[in-house]
Formats: structure tokens, C-alpha cells, sequence
């Protein structure tokens, strides 16, 4: 995805296979981009995604991840 006026991005990857439906990404999310829908997490607002890495350091499953790109435009 790409944000008017940014470099493109994309939203953290949730491994359902890994996710015991905790809800402490949904819980402490601070923009309220993601969601639990039948017991796993649902990003139901992408566009509000602040991608401050809060999911991933609270998850205790390690089923969400980050991607980062080291580098800016060529």
C-alpha cells in the first residue's frame, strides 16, 4: 500500500496459525486499526496503521511481524 505523499508500506503480517487469539494487539493498538474477529486479530482499519510496532513487541506467540526497508528512495 502507498499513502498519498509517502513511500509505500505495508501492514504487519499476522501468522494465524501462530495466534491463540490473546487480543493484547487489539488491546493496546493505539489507533484502533486492529480488531478481533472470531477469536484472531482483523486489521478492520489499515489506513489508520501507525506501524509503531506495539502488536509485535506484545505478542507472546510471535505472530505478528514487521517488515522494515533499511534505506530511502533511489
Amino acid at each position: 500500500m502507498q499513502r498519498p505523499g509517502e513511500q509505500q508500506w505495508s501492514l504487519p503480517s499476522i501468522d494465524l496459525a501462530r495466534c491463540q487469539g490473546h487480543g493484547r494487539c487489539v488491546e493496546h493498538c493505539p489507533t484502533g486499526a486492529v480488531i478481533l474477529q472470531d477469536g484472531r486479530p482483523f486489521f478492520i482499519h489499515p489506513e489508520l496503521c501507525a506501524y509503531c510496532g506495539i502488536c509485535e513487541d506484545l505478542c507472546p506467540e510471535g505472530a505478528i511481524a514487521l517488515s522494515y526497508v533499511i534505506g530511502g528512495p533511489k
